[in-house]
């Protein structure tokens, strides 16, 4: 306890020196917030309170948090009201229920902060590896970077802590081009911090409706990103496993979002896409199209034959051909179950 008071001191005072730097400058934030937090909030009072905590550990009054009640039917909504009573830093808002990504446009439009950042509700950070995600923030607050990239944690249904990939470690300030020729997924929205001034002077809002938005957002504000950083300071653990987590729940309809996404994707950069980036790009979202194809496994009978159908009109699309799904399912599980079991560890605390 202590030792978190003497971090957040640190930090306050780091803020209000570059606040007085920043000022002599000629540059000003907005209502003094440096970032601002959006956190979508639905039926997730089991972990609400873990993911919020987590956050005030590490922030001062230089980052707001903004909770995006999405029509919450448990006691998630006066979970929120008692934070929000409670510090001056949290802005509530409530509205009918419209999906991860209504709530996180709603965010978007009432942040005041120079970065937004966001973070799923049933989700937490280590606080003090935020805290020097801040830090490096205030830094670069004259001229923030439209994206700046890290790496994320996992943390397993069993209390295991999956170690990051390392994607953001050996870039030494190179650029987006390094990044997207790494290993690994890159479409969590949660692994970037975006500069507002560039969210929304190019429109980057997410795809309301649709299942598995992320894949669609990165793709355009990646291509749309004129200026990147990365670090290399996983603080985002991700709550790997929550069986009534969306990312988790599989059906018919989030197959069809998802594939229609690619589509879509793979179409504008083929279409409008000049630059290596695109390139990159295409190669991901390819890529994840093919590790997908595990999905097919997860149904049955008609079902299945049905999802398979689905997955061998966008292979044609994408010119590919027949695609073999069996096989290829088969290679991709293999290397599924090995990552998941490589370098695990226990968790022992913040």
């Amino acid at each position: 306890m202590q030792e978190k008071a003497r971090q957040k001191v640190e930090w306050t005072t780091a803020a209000s020196k570059t606040q007085e730097f920043l000022y002599d400058e000629g540059f000003h934030m907005e209502n003094n917030i440096l970032a601002s937090v959006i956190i979508p909030v639905y039926n997730v009072e089991n972990y609400l309170t873990d993911c919020v905590d987590s956050l005030l550990a590490a922030v001062n009054q230089n980052v707001e948090l903004l909770f995006i009640n999405d029509g919450s039917t448990d006691s998630s909504l006066s979970i929120c009201r008692q934070y929000a009573d409670s510090h001056s830093n949290i802005r509530l808002f409530s509205k009918a229920n419209g999906g991860l990504s209504s709530a996180r446009n709603y965010g978007i439009k009432e942040a005041q902060g120079i970065f937004i950042i966001f973070v799923d509700s049933d989700d937490f950070v280590l606080p003090q590896e935020f805290l020097h995600v801040l830090e490096e923030l205030l830094h670069h607050a004259h001229r923030p970077p439209d994206v700046i990239g890290n790496d994320i944690l996992r943390y397993t249904a069993d209390g295991y802590f999956i170690r990051a990939t390392k994607k953001c470690k050996h870039l030494d300030g190179r650029g987006l081009k390094d990044y997207l020729r790494g290993w690994g997924s890159i479409w969590n929205s949660w692994r970037y911090i975006f500069s507002r001034t560039f969210i929304l002077e190019n429109a980057l809002w997410f795809k309301e409706g649709a299942l598995c938005e992320d894949v669609d957002h990165t793709t355009r504000a990646l291509r749309c990103a004129r200026t990147w950083s990365s670090m290399y300071q996983p603080y985002y653990c991700y709550r790997q496993g929550r069986a009534e987590s969306i990312m988790n729940i599989v059906s018919r309809r989030r197959i069809d979002s998802f594939l229609t996404i690619i589509q879509e994707q793979v179409k504008s950069i083929r279409d409008t896409g000049s630059t290596e980036v695109d390139q990159l790009l295409e190669q991901k979202l390819i890529g994840e199209f093919l590790l997908s194809t595990l999905r097919i496994y997860e149904f049955s009978g008609e079902e299945q034959a049905a999802v398979r159908n689905l997955f061998q009109k966008t292979a044609t699309f994408l010119d590919m051909g027949y695609l073999p799904v069996r096989p290829v399912s088969y290679l991709l599980s293999i290397a599924r179950k090995f990552y998941l079991s490589w370098e695990k560890r226990k968790i022992t605390g913040y």
